[in-house]
């Protein structure tokens, strides 16, 4: 995946080369995702539910809100008012089939709910540059989840939204966001707004760049991020904020300004990461953090070639 930007316009060019395609029926994520809590085995969607053929956005509506678990694939565009909010309840799978597959305009709402995968889908183009002012306009996220656990955002590519790409907020757990593009917008991903320092989020694989802010912004919980390739980036990298515990290893920061920033009361691990072309904030603690799952390093020199034909949306993933 290619998910380069241009000043003229960002769109997500995908490459059709042979790559391996997932099986979200029976695929299992990395990280905190995969964990055993709050009553789940991991993350597994809407494993075993029907399978539904979505091309409509009335067709997913539909579907999304339905309370029987179900695989979702979603054919071609889904287009609707930009911020519309697409509700989802438990147990869902929404995958894209093919890399032309997105929902652009509505906003995917999770509120409550747990085990979600949502997967190889591009996701955006709410931005309206008349209601956008002083670095922020209408309340319009890629996806928005409130106080939800055990959810899973793999191979996507996010842009060009009315707020952040990804906010999760009120202290969403078991969250694994895996091999996804994050492209020409100001707020990229924020996590927090809760008191609660429990929660846990694990980002590896992605390619964040041509964006501002919230590389995560990070607040009061537990983040793991390895193997990100930061690139472009105009405020700061990965920020801990209030009493975050960041573990930040294996990863490519090249043009970023402030890549390793942290408040006085948080801690930010940093290991194994290599800074080309940065300025500002780029020493982490040293120290140990135990993120409590087992996990594998790519080497460092091998992400940039990896992500570009990688990451975001895939021509082939295998269908359920």
């Amino acid at each position: 995946m290619d998910c380069r930007f241009t000043p003229i316009l960002a769109v997500c060019l995908c490459f059709t080369g042979a790559v391996g395609g997932k099986d979200y029926s029976t695929a299992t994520p990395e990280g905190y995702a995969s964990l055993s809590a709050q009553g789940l085995d991991g993350t597994t969607g809407g494993r075993d539910g029907a399978v539904h053929a979505i091309r409509s956005l009335a067709e997913l509506k539909q579907h999304a809100t339905a309370k029987a678990p179900a695989i979702l694939q979603i054919y071609g565009q889904i287009k609707g008012p930009p911020g519309e909010r697409i509700r989802l309840s438990s147990n869902k799978t929404i995958v894209g089939i093919g890399s032309d597959a997105a929902i652009l305009g509505p906003e995917l709402h999770l509120i409550d709910v747990s085990n979600i995968i949502i997967a190889n889908l591009t996701i955006g183009d709410s931005y309206d540059a008349a209601t956008y002012e002083n670095g922020k306009g209408p309340d319009y996220d890629g996806i928005q989840a409130d106080g939800c656990h055990h959810l899973w955002i793999d191979h996507c590519c996010f842009r060009k939204t009315n707020d952040g790409l990804i906010d999760l907020r009120k202290g969403c757990d078991c969250v694994t966001i895996s091999w996804c593009v994050f492209t020409d917008h100001n707020k990229a991903i924020g996590v927090g707004w809760t008191d609660a320092t429990d929660f846990r989020v694990t980002m590896h694989h992605n390619w964040i760049h041509h964006t501002n802010q919230r590389n995560p912004g990070f607040d009061n919980g537990v983040c793991h991020l390895y193997n990100n390739w930061f690139q472009s980036i105009t405020a700061c990298g990965p920020h801990a904020r209030g009493r975050a515990r960041l573990l930040v290893e294996n990863c490519l920061f090249e043009d970023v300004r402030n890549p390793l920033r942290r408040d006085p009361s948080a801690t930010l691990v940093g290991r194994g990461n290599i800074f080309k072309d940065c300025t500002g904030d780029q020493h982490g603690q040293p120290g140990h953090l135990d993120v409590g799952y087992d996990y594998q390093l790519t080497p460092v020199e091998k992400l940039k070639s990896l992500l570009q034909h990688q990451s975001g949306p895939q021509t082939r993933p295998a269908t359920p």
